[in-house]
């Protein structure tokens, strides 16, 4: 049998410009390096983003050979999904595959299922395999515990999509405990340990769970001790739960007389409305500046030149792939409990709860102290990358 992967995912993963599709993107280099070939399924809802992805495609030499697009377009009809008994975010996301030619000549080694988001009609790819007789392995890979991910955004938002937010997490609930008790999959796969943990226990079948993280390789950057920025923060700030965890860094950095140093706050925003809200989130002006809608080479100029990644976050469902970016760039990072949560990297970071603040201030005033604790950082953080590729290997040999 040809030695494939068929993808089956949420988004294109060109422009890879947020965390999901940062994590599909990712695992293109691993795939490559193993002589693996990648057919790719996806929806869309953004016609700009499907015409990028082409382009792309036929201006880049990828992996990937055969692609479709099932692009989803706004109606208002799409509200009446709202009323389904499966969460919205998945009943938009229907595809069609008895349309996908490709689908009646090539055969696969595996297909991985990337997010519960793209579940819905996986019985019909199911019975198209069946008709040919082939039977590749069917994964599904987890990237975040939806009902909580919906649960706390209901929490930290207001108005009617208060509503919204709390019935995707009450259909997940349900849905979740369905599709990890379907005969669908030879196996699930877990972003994190502690999402491993909590599905395992609502699966009631007997059947794989293995962890396997956002792909990583490990990276030796040429480290500059003597760093223009003290502290550096991005998010997407048009999320209320992001604009909460601004609040809770503000606390930090006021409680800790943390004021006086250089700080940035980056991310998208949509509205000049909703960046004096993001400023305002603030209760000092001096020494901090803000810079919406990086791109992503100014994005890498802010890794490079913080001494410190602030890691606040009001949702602890899920890891957060700028906390992985970060940490790839080696820049320490200073995090609370819930941006940290479930990571792997618990123990490689200043927890902000427990952080002797002294030792932080020292960290920030003397260069030298700076530099050593970079260099073990560093080498505690190239030894864990090491071991990432062994969860990928391990996992196409099961």
């Amino acid at each position: 049998m040809q030695n494939k992967i068929l993808i089956v995912c949420f988004d294109t993963p060109y422009p890879s410009n947020y965390g999901g599709v940062i994590d599909i993107e990712r695992k293109f280099e691993y795939f490559n390096s193993r002589n693996l070939k990648v057919d790719l399924i996806c929806t869309c809802f953004d016609e700009d983003r499907k015409q990028y992805f082409e382009k792309f495609i036929k201006q880049n030499k990828t992996i990937i050979e055969y692609y479709h697009i099932e692009l989803i377009k706004v109606s208002p009809l799409k509200a009446l999904k709202l009323f389904k008994l499966k969460p919205f975010s998945v009943e938009v996301r229907s595809i069609d595959f008895s349309s996908i030619n490709f689908l009646k000549t090539e055969n696969y080694k595996v297909v991985l299922v990337e997010h519960m988001k793209t579940t819905k009609s996986i019985k019909q790819l199911i019975s198209i395999f069946d008709q040919r007789n082939l039977q590749p392995e069917f994964w599904l890979r987890l990237h975040n515990d939806e009902a909580a991910y919906y649960k706390n955004m209901f929490k930290a938002s207001n108005g009617l999509k208060t509503l919204f937010f709390l019935s995707e997490s009450w259909k997940y609930t349900i849905y979740e405990s369905q599709i990890l008790n379907s005969n669908f999959f030879k196996g699930f796969l877990y972003i994190s340990e502690k999402d491993k943990l909590n599905f395992h226990h609502k699966s009631k079948i007997d059947t794989i769970h293995r962890l396997l993280p956002i792909y990583q390789t490990a990276t030796n950057p040429i480290q500059n001790s003597n760093k223009p920025l003290d502290f550096f923060y991005i998010g997407n700030l048009d999320l209320d739960d992001n604009l909460k965890a601004l609040k809770k860094m503000n606390s930090f950095l006021v409680k800790h007389n943390l004021t006086s140093f250089k700080i940035v706050i980056a991310g998208k925003c949509s509205s000049e409305k909703r960046e004096d809200l993001v400023k305002n989130s603030f209760s000092f002006s001096e020494n901090i500046s803000f810079k919406f809608n990086v791109s992503n080479e100014e994005l890498q100029n802010l890794y490079q030149d913080a001494k410190f990644f602030l890691n606040f976050s009001e949702n602890e469902s899920g890891v957060k792939t700028k906390l992985i970016e970060a940490l790839e760039n080696k820049i320490p990072i200073i995090s609370d409990f819930e941006g940290a949560e479930g990571s792997g990297y618990e123990n490689e970071i200043l927890k902000a709860e427990e952080l002797e603040i002294d030792y932080l201030h020292e960290l920030l005033n003397s260069n030298n102290s700076y530099s050593n604790y970079l260099d073990k950082f560093t080498s505690r953080i190239q030894t864990k990358e090491n071991s990432i590729v062994n969860y990928y290997d391990d996992w196409l040999k099961q």
